[in-house]
């Protein structure tokens, strides 16, 4: 979650998140996309993912 945060703030590359989270590019990338889908599955009342 928090370098989802990170990269939201920062919008800094995913190699740079890496290097400060001590992860892999792959690993930073694949963290903050699962997050973001998770944010919008999990935390988004219905309507707000399909708005008509």
């Amino acid at each position: 979650m928090i370098l989802t945060l990170v990269y939201l703030t920062h919008l800094t590359t995913f190699q740079l998140l890496g290097i400060q989270f001590g992860v892999s590019e792959s690993t930073a990338n694949d963290t903050f996309y699962t997050f973001q889908t998770f944010s919008k599955v999990q935390l988004l009342p219905d309507n707000d993912l399909n708005p008509d």
